[in-house]
């Protein structure tokens, strides 16, 4: 009888702990980490390259670009083409209250931009944007910009089937 009433209660608690309510819709979408709609973000067509994380800053970043930098980063070429454009987006990471131990991207921090054109007199320009916080407010600091630019142009893809 002693057995039965520990069973009883082992199966109950199981019952009533490991059950939890559906999340509401609002839940289910991390606006956080949305991007304004004013960065034109889809309108953009990119890909993902690949991603990174930053354990000590406690931040995880996308790297987009368009199909023509896709194509030049999978036939490994170095020499940046014309019409190429490169988005990385950096969030702070949040612990994710539906998965144990994952982590999802909380705050959007900031976005840089990378665009390869062609100037007035042919010759190739690389151009350089920050954008910070969750609204994207373009940065006029110029300090460091030339570092981010060879930054982001040295990422390698990541190996996707």
């Amino acid at each position: 009888m002693k057995r039965t009433i520990i069973i009883f209660c082992l199966i109950s608690l199981f019952y009533f702990s490991g059950c939890s309510p559906a999340p509401d819709s609002g839940e289910r979408i991390n606006s956080h980490a949305s991007l304004p709609a004013s960065f034109g973000f889809s309108e953009m067509n990119l890909k993902v390259i690949s991603s990174l994380i930053n354990k000590k800053d406690g931040t995880m970043s996308i790297l987009y670009g368009n199909e023509k930098t896709a194509l030049r980063l999978r036939e490994n070429v170095d020499s940046v083409m014309s019409g190429e454009q490169l988005t990385l987006l950096t969030w702070k990471q949040k612990e994710d209250d539906h998965w144990l131990g994952a982590k999802i991207p909380d705050q959007l921090l900031f976005a840089e931009t990378v665009r390869a054109e062609h100037d007035d007199k042919g010759e190739m320009q690389v151009k350089y944007e920050k954008f910070n916080g969750s609204e994207l407010v373009r940065d006029v600091d110029t300090l460091g910009n030339a570092s981010r630019k060879a930054f982001l142009l040295a990422q390698r893809p990541s190996i996707m089937p």
